[in-house]
């Protein structure tokens, strides 16, 4: 591990998030010494999983564990468009 046990417990009693508090306190039991087969048993999760989300730490610190903006399929019609469609759609009774 990387990052040491004390900026963990510092991120964990920051963080909101309960994914990112799970992964925090996977990755503080591991810190710890315990083996993250056990940590993962422990958590719920896969060991694959478990194993995921210490590389991650590893490669992008604290926050590699914050989940990934998908930003989807873009949109068909252009900004003006779309301000255009909203004002249709508003002037109809409904």
């Amino acid at each position: 591990m990387v990052i040491n046990a004390e900026r963990l417990s510092e991120a964990l009693d920051n963080e909101r998030k309960s994914i990112v508090r799970l992964k925090l306190s996977l990755l503080s039991l591991v810190a710890a010494g315990i083996n993250p087969a056990e940590t993962a048993n422990h958590c719920g999760i896969s060991v694959t999983t478990a194993y995921k989300w210490i590389h991650c730490c590893n490669a992008g610190g604290i926050v590699g564990l914050r989940p990934k903006k998908i930003s989807g399929r873009p949109p068909r019609l252009s900004k003006e468009e779309l301000e255009e469609l909203r004002g249709i759609l508003k002037a109809k009774p409904y």
